[in-house]
């Protein structure tokens, strides 16, 4: 089988020889293109993105990996005034994963347990900080 067999018509011989050597590795740049356009990333984020789900010349594949880039870019990377949304998914999920520079300050407290809780202490977040804007409060 040569590798002209075992790729898609839209394949080029080098594009064939780059993917078998690669694999993982070799992004689409029209795919990078049409997610820049819906989303303020970088695109190295993008590319490193594509590469880990979407480095594949199978087209069921690669539109599963665009949706799970979707859905990974829109729970991952948050804009500035978004802060006191993650903070409310921080206290609800205890842990989250994000892409970005975030700073976060917290007061730890022991609140006891009460009724349905568990009796671990609690952290109390006081200010997340996310591209340069800090937000304040004193919420639970």
């Amino acid at each position: 089988m040569t590798p002209e067999s075992k790729h898609p018509a839209w394949v080029d011989t080098l594009d064939s020889k780059l993917i078998d050597a690669f694999p993982g590795r070799v992004v689409r740049k029209d795919l990078v293109q049409r997610l820049k356009v819906g989303f303020s990333i970088p695109v190295y984020v993008l590319e490193y993105l594509l590469g880990k789900y979407c480095s594949t010349t199978d087209e069921s594949q690669i539109d599963s990996g665009l949706a799970n880039v979707k859905e990974m870019i829109k729970e991952r990377i948050v804009r500035s005034d978004q802060s006191e949304l993650i903070k409310a998914r921080l206290q609800r999920y205890r842990s989250m994963k994000l892409i970005d520079m975030v700073t976060v300050t917290f007061d730890e407290k022991d609140q006891g347990a009460s009724i349905g809780q568990s009796s671990r202490p609690r952290a109390w977040i006081r200010s997340i900080s996310m591209s340069g804007l800090s937000t304040s409060t004193n919420a639970r």
